[in-house]
């Protein structure tokens, strides 16, 4: 879920040979397949910027500003779970990591 848009929501999938985004902006009414040239391991989506997703895949950290839209690696290495916590990024991976602010 999207805090700053309650409507939109996000959820990944991994299905043998296929893999991606599903994403809805009205709720759950409709949903669109995004990204599916990546399998992601985890995603979160951030209050305070509006359209921004952290996406974990086997090969790094993914940053997205349009509603995962499109998304660009930020950071290499196999990321098992993104999360958010007062505005902290945190990582984990083979090491947790977590962003200074």
């Amino acid at each position: 879920m999207d805090e700053s848009d309650t409507r939109r929501a996000y959820a990944a999938y991994s299905l043998g040979t296929e893999a991606g985004i599903f994403t809805t902006g009205d709720g759950g009414t409709s949903w669109k397949t995004l990204h599916q040239d990546h399998d992601f391991t985890s995603m979160a989506a951030g209050p305070g910027h509006r359209g921004r997703l952290r996406l974990g895949t086997d090969d790094g950290l993914y940053r997205s500003d349009d509603y995962g839209g499109s998304g660009t690696r930020v950071a290499d290495g196999p990321v098992g779970s993104v999360a958010l916590d007062a505005g902290r990024l945190i990582i984990g991976g083979l090491v947790l990591q977590r962003s200074l602010s």
